[in-house]
């Protein structure tokens, strides 16, 4: 007989402090039902390892592209706009018919206005429509927070497992052989805990301590046959939601006790460690001061204008610096400004004229500025990713444009997006080993573009203004559970509030 899988998600990472997500934020970045998301995964690393794990199962299966709708990071969503795109999915499933098993492609912090869960509603009405017996299993970002709602809501879930997100194409694959086991009669037992730890996300590297550490004993799970499936998720702390937190989830095929004891010991090693999870950021004229002292190529890395955390972008504090300091040899990639972008298009490469950035934001920190500039390069904004997270896929500025402003070179864009590695760089004829300084507006995943081109100790992280700010003590909270580490003192031990959880079909099978 052959199962019918279906394909859905409805994905974004929900800053509560930038502007408001719409639903044309989803429908200009990835959107895709019916046959034309067909034609998306035609191709698509991702879906076609999941495929290849299915397929590697032995189970006959057929897939049902529904709706997949993914937004770059902003704001909450706007309830309206979420009722409407969830309506869409709905009407997909419905059109679909009886289906088997549903592979969700999912993020996992997304939040709707003004604070509130996206992901489990969403979710729980995909479980109402189709009904306790199909197969659901859910992949999440590595900075997803888990609410109890997504996990009673699915089966599974698999959460990345490096920082940067290097293991998708591997996690999707994981997915596809979890779902082919449940498809066999398989039944994950899932249990899971949500810390009080909040965590920024430039300390959440799984490459360096804490969190490799941590994953060594993810990995130890792993080893065991009977674990399907282990995940943390460090969370992602400006989502601002009870929500909020570091969570472990486990599923066993043998039962819920099994998952609990994996469980206990990893949420251990990681409480362990809360007090390893610190930043080390430097000030903008500290940042600077240390390029002076060695050749480059040095990366600023711009963390709290990070398009991937919901920044808009385009804050110019550090590149005004680096423009007042005279200093030569910067590349800027990129910067989001349709209005200038579309207004060197308009004068021609080789154009002389006064660049007005962000004329048209209203974001804080995204503040007006004024510079002499010259159109050195137009582009379409189509280019290949050649490495890091996204290699492989295409990446889509819009109509963009290479300016100069002195001795700063920056590559102005209609799409908000945020700095992946050199290829961006080099679609706009620039060559990121000659410079001596790159400005990334990123988090963290440049790293992985950038291996082999900017080493680790002339990478700086800057405390700029943002939206996507390290520096937890600044924020003003609204809706974290507290108390939570490190804004507040906890005693030894974890509250009442981090205990295990399971999903509720699943607490008559564990022992007593």
């Amino acid at each position: 007989m052959t199962r019918r899988v279906g394909i859905c998600g409805i994905a974004v990472e929900s800053n509560a402090l930038a502007p408001t997500t719409r639903l044309s934020d989803f429908e200009g970045f990835f959107y895709g039902a019916g046959d034309a998301l067909a034609a998306m995964l035609d191709g698509n690393p991702r879906y076609d390892a999941f495929r290849a794990a299915l397929d590697a199962t032995g189970i006959d299966w057929t897939p049902v592209p529904l709706l997949l709708a993914t937004a770059e990071s902003g704001g909450p969503v706007a309830p309206d706009d979420f009722e409407a795109l969830l309506a869409r999915l709905l009407d997909e499933v419905d059109r679909a018919g009886p289906l088997d098993a549903l592979w969700i492609v999912g993020h996992g912090a997304g939040t709707l206005r003004p604070r509130s869960d996206m992901d489990g509603p969403y979710l729980a009405a995909l479980r109402q429509a189709l009904g306790p017996d199909c197969a659901m299993v859910a992949l999440f970002d590595y900075h997803a927070n888990i609410s109890d709602e997504m996990m009673r809501a699915v089966n599974a879930s698999v959460g990345y497992r490096t920082n940067p997100h290097t293991d998708i194409n591997a996690r999707s694959g994981e997915c596809g052989a979890v779902l082919g086991r449940m498809l066999g009669g398989g039944q994950p037992h899932t249990a899971w805990i949500r810390l009080p730890l909040l965590t920024p996300q430039i300390v959440q590297r799984t490459d360096v301590a804490p969190m490799h550490g941590i994953m060594a004993e993810v990995e130890r799970a792993l080893a065991d046959r009977d674990v399907a499936t282990a995940s943390v998720y460090p969370g992602f702390a400006l989502g601002d939601t009870p929500d909020n937190g570091f969570s472990v989830v486990v599923s066993s095929w043998t039962g819920a006790d099994h998952a609990a004891a994996h469980l206990s010991r990893i949420a251990a090693r990681a409480w362990s460690e809360r007090d390893a999870f610190r930043a080390d950021l430097k000030d903008i004229a500290t940042a600077i001061a240390l390029t002076r002292s060695g050749s480059g190529p040095w990366l600023l890395a711009d963390i709290a204008d990070n398009p991937g955390g919901g920044g808009r972008g385009n804050t110019p504090h550090l590149m005004k610096a680096l423009l007042a300091g005279g200093i030569e040899g910067v590349q800027v990639v990129p910067v989001f400004d349709p209005a200038l972008a579309a207004e060197a298009h308009t004068l021609g490469e080789g154009a002389v004229f006064t660049a007005r950035f962000n004329r048209d934001e209203t974001a804080p920190h995204s503040d007006p500025f004024t510079h002499d500039a010259r159109v050195v390069r137009l582009t379409d904004g189509v280019f290949h990713h050649a490495s890091g997270l996204a290699a492989g896929l295409t990446g889509q500025y819009g109509p963009s444009a290479l300016l100069e402003l002195g001795g700063v070179r920056v590559a102005v864009t209609s799409r908000r997006r945020q700095t992946l590695g050199p290829s961006e760089f080099r679609h706009f004829g620039l060559r990121p080993e000659d410079a001596h300084i790159i400005v990334a507006k990123s988090r963290g995943h440049f790293r992985a573009g950038f291996r082999g081109v900017v080493p680790d100790a002339r990478i700086v992280e800057v405390d700029a203004p943002g939206l996507v700010t390290a520096n937890l003590a600044s924020v003003d909270w609204q809706g974290l559970v507290r108390p939570i580490h490190p804004l507040d003192p906890i005693p030894d031990g974890w509250p009442d509030t981090a205990v295990i959880k399971n999903r509720p079909e699943e607490k008559k099978n564990a022992s007593p």
